[in-house]
């Protein structure tokens, strides 16, 4: 698995606007259409999500795994959180409008289901299930080139993307972006929102797996992402938690 996931990276890279010549500067334009160039390529994928966001005197903060399965399957296991019953929720969102979710310990055992912007469902921002995968970024970032300036960096193998809107109010009052992507594969590495001068969203994606196949069963609350090793499904859950 990890030789095809190398295989795929290599021909993302050739295939990609910005590796067939450097003649001409990469632009915020051109690694965005890049971006959803290498979105197009990919039918699912999995990483290990840090997040930690504030609202007003809300604060949260979490450790998850992603699963995500076009046209936009998505499914959160939280492994770790601050709120409570946090740690061991799961969550599943299936391009429906509503999350299925059970809490973790002993309400584990109960499901519900929500509207999407249900609190149950959303950060403390009020951030759905679908405003935090790769659609939703490339989402982002065509926003702020359309409605807004951005200025490009490049680091230490990562371009770095700084989106200002024209108007914060139509971005949930934040009034820069700045998104870091790896410089090889595009993959999102971060993302940083501020109110002025005050971080209030930090996100940070490690660990990617692509295209391993995953199954319209691990779209339920109740199935059990270790069953994906008997699968032969290689998988983000045997990773450990920080």
């Amino acid at each position: 698995m990890q030789r095809h996931l190398i295989v795929l990276m290599t021909l993302l890279c050739l295939l990609s606007p910005l590796c067939l010549s450097f003649a001409d500067s990469p632009t915020p334009q051109s690694i965005v259409e890049a971006f959803g160039t290498m979105y197009a390529s990919i039918s699912d994928y999995q990483c290990r999500m840090q997040e930690n966001c504030s609202k007003g005197s809300s604060y949260e903060e979490r450790t998850m795994n992603i699963y995500f399965k076009k046209p936009r399957s998505i499914r959160m296991d939280i492994l770790k959180g601050n709120r409570f019953a946090d740690t061991g929720s799961i969550g599943v969102y299936k391009n429906d409008g509503r999350v299925t979710g059970r809490k973790g310990g002993f309400l584990s055992i109960f499901a519900i289901t929500v509207d999407k912007h249900d609190p149950q469902a959303t950060t403390v921002r009020g951030l759905a299930f679908d405003q935090s995968d790769l659609k939703a970024t490339l989402e982002k970032m065509q926003f702020y080139l359309a409605a807004g300036a951005c200025t490009l960096a490049t680091g230490a193998g990562t371009f770095e993307l700084v989106f200002e809107p024209r108007d914060p109010s139509r971005n949930d009052g934040v009034s820069k972006d700045i998104v870091k992507l790896d410089y090889a594969t595009l993959l999102p590495l971060s993302s940083d929102s501020f109110e002025g001068n005050q971080l209030v969203q930090h996100a940070q994606w490690s660990s990617y797996i692509l295209n391993a196949g995953l199954p319209d069963q691990l779209f339920d609350v109740f199935w059990d992402p270790r069953q994906l090793a008997g699968m032969g499904i290689q998988s983000v859950h045997s990773l450990p938690v920080e």
